[in-house]
């Protein structure tokens, strides 16, 4: 993917650009479709932006539900970074890694700032935020592995192979 910088009219337009296949079946474009209309407010993907979205939520929309939970949409994400910082956070508590400075002796407050400053998010992440990723059921919220993976190396997170799939 790349972006190309047209110029129409005397105005120039970003647009991303990229090699395409031809969808094998209908389900299989009907469920793309589906997936960019949670992506942008027409459906139309025309920035890196839209189209990191776009594939994110796409790599996410089956393997972070069961059965019973399924949603059309996939993966509810309505912020890229704060999915992330949620999924480091996730992770951490539930066991699939360690971070060594939440793990050494620092006052919650402490730790909160630690997160907050690798945090690139407009949402500050708060106690709250931190109880919340205690909980079993909300590992199905956690993005894969490689869409956080500048922040596990940030944090010098040490990630336990067994435990992630």
């Amino acid at each position: 993917m790349e972006t190309v910088n047209p110029v129409i009219d005397g105005e120039t337009y970003a647009i991303v650009n990229f090699e395409t296949a031809a969808f094998e079946t209908v389900d299989e474009y009907l469920a793309y479709r589906k997936v960019a209309q949670t992506c942008s407010k027409n459906g139309c993907l025309r920035t890196m932006a839209d189209w990191e979205k776009f594939f994110l939520k796409l790599d996410n929309a089956d393997a972070k539900f069961d059965n019973e939970h399924r949603s059309s949409r996939g993966l509810r994400i309505s912020e890229m970074e704060w999915s992330k910082i949620m999924t480091l956070i996730l992770g951490y508590r539930l066991g699939y890694w360690d971070i060594p400075y939440l793990s050494d002796n620092h006052k919650l407050e402490d730790k909160l700032k630690y997160i907050n400053s690798l945090n690139k998010s407009k949402k500050k992440f708060g106690k709250n935020n931190w109880k919340d990723c205690r909980k079993e059921n909300r590992a199905r919220q956690m993005l894969d592995r490689k869409y956080i993976k500048d922040l596990l190396e940030a944090c010098a997170a040490i990630v336990f192979e067994e435990k992630v799939s």
